[in-house]
C-alpha cells in the first residue's frame, strides 16, 4: 500500500533514528540486537526505533500500540 500511495500514508519518516546500519555489507538485515525500554525484550536492529524522549530504543509493537504518542520520532527525521 505504500507503494501505491507513494509514502504518502504509509512512509512518516525516512530515518529511525538509530546510529547502526539497517544492512550488513551484504545487504541482509543486520543482527544487532537492542532492547525495547518499553517491553524490556531481545529484538534486531530492523525491529526497533529511537525514542528521542527517553533515549532509548522501542519496538515495532510498542511504538504502534503507544495511544499517548511519547515514543513517536516527529516526521521527516
Amino acid at each position: 500500500m505504500a507503494v501505491v500511495t507513494q509514502g504518502k500514508y504509509y512512509l512518516r519518516r525516512t530515518d529511525d533514528g538509530i546510529t547502526e546500519p539497517l544492512f550488513d555489507k551484504d545487504g541482509n538485515p543486520s543482527a544487532v540486537t537492542y532492547e525495547c525500554h518499553v517491553c524490556r525484550q531481545q529484538f534486531e536492529r530492523p525491529d526497533v526505533a529511537a525514542c528521542r524522549t527517553h533515549d532509548a530504543v522501542v519496538c515495532s509493537l510498542c511504538l504502534s500500540t503507544d495511544k499517548v504518542g511519547d515514543h513517536v520520532l516527529p516526521a521527516g527525521v
